[in-house]
């Protein structure tokens, strides 16, 4: 053999359809400005093909994709001071391995992972125009990445939407010039 040519071919086919809602509302009171922002997506349908000679099938019902997504944002805003409390909530959706286990005949008796709910706080105070300081705390409450029961292998949490930090402080200085 002299030479081996192995060009990519992208012979496999997905779409994913669903509802994007987003709203936002602020007011200016005695207390300050307040902006409320609301966002969330849901999955209704996921259509998949492994190569063009398959059939296209929808297996949102198998999938490992959450059917909702949302994120709340509350800011707050007085003279120098501001806060912004942040959370996020990823929905119910099935253990990432749950085809291959379905499909070596295998029965698994929870196959799904739990929803989440995860609150970010942070406050700043603008001392001037060059100075910031800042502070927060992401992942108040401490949520753990949420353990999948189809996955057998370590970390044994889907990667594609958990991350294994728990609360997390930060400060920040932010000089401008």
């Amino acid at each position: 053999i002299d030479t081996i040519s192995a060009v990519p071919q992208n012979l496999s086919f997905q779409e994913v359809e669903g509802i994007d809602m987003a709203m936002s509302w602020s007011t200016d009171s005695a207390f300050g400005v307040w902006v409320l922002k609301a966002s969330a997506t849901h999955t209704l349908t996921y259509d998949d093909q492994f190569t063009d000679q398959d059939p296209t099938r929808d297996v949102i019902d198998e999938s490992s994709i959450p059917e909702w997504k949302a994120n709340f944002t509350a800011n707050w805003f007085l003279d120098n001071w501001s806060a912004t409390r942040f959370v996020t909530y990823l929905g119910e959706m099935n253990g990432i391995f749950k085809g291959d286990w379905e499909d070596a005949g295998v029965e698994v008796e929870d196959d799904k992972v739990d929803d989440q709910w995860r609150v970010n706080l942070s406050g700043s105070y603008e001392l001037n125009e060059t100075w910031t300081f800042q502070i927060g705390v992401n992942n108040l409450t401490d949520e753990g990445p949420n353990e999948d029961p189809t996955d057998n292998g370590w970390p044994e949490y889907n990667r594609s939407y958990y991350d294994a930090i728990g609360r997390e402080y930060y400060g920040r200085i932010t000089m401008r010039f």
